[in-house]
């Protein structure tokens, strides 16, 4: 991965979600890390929210393909929906990131997604329910900036904890 790549907020976000994660830090506060990379700790990207700093990681071409997101979305102003939509159903939306793959220009990491259903997602009502979701991120980088997101959920999990599907116990 190019250096433009591993210096954009998200990226450290990221990388430096799963040092802390994996113990690789200092005195159980921060990962070590210089100071962009350290403001990204400490609450850029998703622990912020910030819709910006998160669409100023994508390409102006770029591509997100999510169901959360309706399917495929182009470019910076249906990037930006993607995550206000997001962020207006799951206010409390936080990401605990696991495993990092790095392969050249591209990038796997397997996360958990939490939050609360508060403001509906999809067209439907809020419930009021905490979810607990994994998912995978499938990044592709060119010139330091994503061009292509691809994000695998447990869709069907997702449904049941907010209550809309039905599950029969096992």
């Amino acid at each position: 991965i190019s250096s433009r790549v591993m210096g954009s907020p998200l990226w450290e976000s990221l990388l430096l979600g799963w040092r802390f994660r994996h113990g690789l830090h200092d005195h159980g506060h921060e990962p070590r890390c210089g100071g962009g990379a350290r403001n990204a700790w400490r609450g850029r990207g998703w622990r912020r929210l910030d819709v910006g700093t998160l669409v100023d990681d994508y390409a102006a071409d770029a591509v997100i393909e999510s169901p959360l997101a309706g399917g495929t979305t182009h470019g910076p102003e249906q990037i930006k929906q993607v995550f206000q939509t997001y962020f207006v159903a799951f206010p409390d939306l936080g990401m605990d990131v696991g495993e990092v793959l790095v392969d050249g220009q591209r990038a796997a990491v397997m996360a958990t997604f939490t939050g609360t259903d508060h403001g509906g997602f999809m067209g439907m009502p809020p419930t009021g329910r905490h979810v607990t979701i994994p998912v995978v991120f499938l990044y592709e980088f060119k010139d330091g900036k994503i061009v292509r997101d691809r994000r695998v959920y447990d869709f069907t999990g997702l449904l049941i904890q907010v209550g809309t599907l039905k599950a029969k116990p096992a």
